[in-house]
């Protein structure tokens, strides 16, 4: 633990991922702790001991140097075990998610560092899903106003499978509890919101607040690759984040892809493609299988800045988001430093939210998920254009300024002043 007494209110932020852990999942809860002192709200953060997870040691120094971190134990599936085996166990017998054995360790930690540091309010973040259930026993058990933030869906995630009726009905009650224990939700989208509306009725959705992702300005900071009038050897594109199951799959850019060189509309040589994330190895075999070894480069995970300078390095960018029951709600946290990236967006997502958003930005090429074809077909456009030298979108500051990191936490400490004032 370190941190220092401060005059401000204090909430207490109950995370699982934190940074030294890295990942798309610790963005959100880390630029909220990063900005909150600045309106007059101190975090205080429980988070679990160091998993062999995804670490991201630079993120460390943007944790303000006075904010205390209390790391606890869990209990785990031993590692050894195979991954689906793990699910199995999962999914049957844990219920919620793998990091249910943090609850034991993490709520009576929560009582001791609420007498301790005198916590004004709680703030929950998921996934995973546990982190709610150990907000909800410290809002039975200390009566602390509680603001409880969905990342993505729970009981109606469109990625989430149940092993029995009973499994999903369990897990509908157990969100219905956060949601009515709660003073304030968050949640990522607009749409989000209305969803819930509908489905907990109108006293929930006057508690819910649609709290998107954002980015931040300060992560951009950096020199812009230098422009000329000399086109580089080859059109690149870059998406960021790991590449995995049937939702988040490359497989039909890598059809398409496949189709227009295969068309002679593209040069094999004059594209290149950067996976930057984690990818299965079923991605890694059907980039084997399609030959396009030498237009696509997989670069392993790198840090979260280093994620930003590819962005910035690329001609375009790739988003990815298949559908699903309820994939209309989400809008990917990537997409906000995609478009503070300045980069056309090749955007294969059903519709819903994230088309909603980057149809608002304009300019961006917005392609079925499945659609082989109209893959291929963009994928000429942006390389014409880039043949060109057309190929750039307006930069909108006013309205991206929205989702500075910033501004959002600004949202929540009114959130948080509304909760305690109540």
């Amino acid at each position: 633990m370190y941190g220092s007494e401060t005059a401000m209110r204090k909430v207490l932020v109950i995370a699982y991922y934190f940074p030294p852990q890295g990942g798309a999942g610790v963005q959100r809860t880390l630029k909220f702790v990063k900005y909150l002192p600045q309106f007059g709200w101190q975090p205080v953060i429980l988070t679990a001991k160091l998993t062999g997870r995804l670490q991201d040691t630079s993120l460390l120094a943007e944790i303000p140097k006075d904010v205390a971190v209390y790391h606890t134990p869990i209990l785990r599936l031993p590692t050894y075990l195979p991954w689906r085996l793990r699910q199995l166990i999962t999914r049957w017998l844990l219920l919620v998610d793998e990091q249910l054995g943090w609850l034991p360790f993490a709520v009576p930690a929560g009582r001791r560092i609420i007498n301790e540091q005198h916590i004004a309010a709680l703030y929950t973040t998921s996934a995973p899903y546990t982190d709610h259930l150990i907000g909800l026993r410290l809002k039975r058990q200390t009566g602390l106003p509680w603001f409880a933030d969905f990342r993505d869906p729970w009981a109606d995630n469109f990625a989430a499978t149940y092993a029995t009726a009973w499994h999903h009905h369990r897990i509908h009650n157990l969100e219905r509890q956060v949601f009515s224990s709660a003073e304030r939700i968050g949640v990522t989208s607009q749409r989000q919101r209305e969803f819930y509306g509908d489905k907990y009725g109108d006293a929930v959705k006057a508690k819910v607040i649609a709290l998107t992702n954002g980015y931040d300005a300060d992560d951009f900071q950096m020199p812009l690759p230098k422009s000329s009038n000399n086109k580089a050897p080859y059109l690149t594109l870059a998406y960021a984040g790991s590449l995995y199951g049937k939702q988040q799959t490359a497989q039909y850019f890598l059809r398409g892809l496949r189709q227009a060189l295969d068309a002679g509309t593209i040069p094999a040589s004059r594209i290149q493609t950067y996976f930057v994330g984690n990818i299965s190895s079923q991605t890694m075999q059907l980039i084997e299988q399609l030959e396009l070894s030498h237009v696509i480069v997989p670069t392993g995970y790198k840090s979260h800045q280093e994620s930003i300078r590819y962005l910035l390095a690329a001609d375009a960018l790739l988003l990815i988001l298949g559908p699903g029951p309820h994939s209309e709600l989400v809008i990917p946290g990537k997409v906000f430093e995609y478009l503070a990236a300045q980069r056309p967006i090749l955007a294969l997502i059903p519709p819903g939210a994230t088309a909603d958003l980057l149809a608002d930005f304009g300019n961006h090429l917005i392609v079925a998920p499945e659609d082989i074809a109209g893959i291929a077909e963009s994928l000429k456009q942006l390389y014409e254009a880039w043949e060109a030298q057309t190929l750039r979108v307006p930069f909108q500051s006013e309205k991206l300024q929205a989702y500075e990191r910033r501004a959002l936490t600004a949202v929540l400490a009114r959130a948080l002043d509304e909760m305690v004032k109540a």
